[in-house]
């Protein structure tokens, strides 16, 4: 499975789509390499029971991330989403104040 590493960015608001379906997106800072001029934000679904795994994880924090790649198809134009079903910080970047 694709792993990504990076600092977390951003943790947008979660929604409520559907009765079926709820997502969360974070957004992932990859640093630039010698080939990039700007870093790179790259955001992440978090889909129904994934929504919330990185609410403990601090802002800034460097963490791996787990993902499938998605793709779609409607009324002719294509869709990528990049589906995280793993998140993890590394080191010590989890928020002490709000319990597991």
């Amino acid at each position: 499975m694709p792993q990504a590493k990076g600092k977390l960015n951003k943790r947008l608001e979660k929604q409520q789509i559907s009765d079926k379906l709820t997502k969360q997106t974070i957004i992932l800072e990859v640093v630039n390499t010698k080939n990039d001029k700007y870093n790179q934000f790259i955001p992440f679904e978090l889909i129904n029971d994934r929504v919330g795994i990185a609410d403990n994880i601090q802002i800034g924090s460097e963490i791996t991330v787990d993902y499938d790649l998605r793709g779609r198809e409607y009324n002719g134009k294509y869709y990528v989403n990049l589906n995280a079903w793993k998140v993890e910080a590394l080191a010590n970047n989890y928020n002490e104040s709000v319990p597991f």
